[in-house]
């Protein structure tokens, strides 16, 4: 049952992650290039910063598989206030260099702007949610049993696991989270997804050979 890291940090057994903030008091703005990223709902509703983080290189694990433990983990840098920040499953297939607050992809707009639309752009329910501390820097970690769930359901049909992050709290405040992104100077603080799983298909495959063998030797 082997555990994988997936992303461009310093050790990842399979490279490949891309991350972009898109943030309402500059909707037309592309961030992609940023060393870090903001979660947070700063001042009002033109001042809102969420985040697209997208594993393409989940995909090198070939399916079909049985996940066990499947977890995001993001480097906090400076977190100015508690704050609870949602993971959701993201519906778009969004461009790291094109990405903004109105669109996610060139030429083409969110349902809702900020990728808020839980029909076309997220999934309706945070699959999970993680309460970054007021004064601790480091890694945090996002996992559930809907996480593992997805991650898996990403992994066997061959797609890479899609992540928007928000903040949860509905007001407005001066709190605001800082993360390192995958275009961090500090590989050892970029992001990661770490997967524990299990192939069934080489099982499969081994039973389906046996059953062959037997059936020739019956015949």
């Amino acid at each position: 049952m082997p555990t994988v890291t997936i992303g461009d940090q310093t050790g990842a057994t399979f490279t490949g992650s891309i991350d972009t903030e898109i943030y309402a008091g500059d909707p037309t703005t592309n961030f992609g290039t940023a060393v870090t990223f903001s979660i947070s709902k700063y001042g009002d509703a033109s001042d809102h910063r969420n985040v697209l983080l997208s594993f393409p290189g989940s995909t090198n694990i070939t399916g079909p598989v049985t996940v066990s433990a499947a977890s995001v983990f993001l480097y906090c840098v400076t977190p100015s206030g508690t704050a609870t920040i949602d993971m959701f499953e993201s519906r778009r297939t969004w461009g790291e260099t094109q990405a903004t607050w109105n669109i996610y992809s060139t030429g083409n707009n969110w349902g809702t702007a900020g990728a808020r639309n839980t029909t076309t752009d997220r999934g309706a329910t945070a699959l999970t949610s993680t309460v970054i501390a007021s004064t601790v820097a480091g890694y945090y970690e996002f996992t559930s049993a809907a996480v593992i769930a997805y991650v898996q359901s990403k992994i066997n049909a061959g797609q890479a696991c899609n992540f928007i992050f928000e903040r949860q709290e509905a007001g407005n405040d001066t709190v605001f989270s800082d993360f390192e992104s995958s275009e961090s100077a500090t590989a050892t603080r970029r992001p990661y997804l770490s997967v524990t799983y299990t192939s069934t298909g080489s099982s499969q495959a081994t039973r389906s050979s046996v059953m062959q063998a037997l059936l020739r030797n019956n015949n």
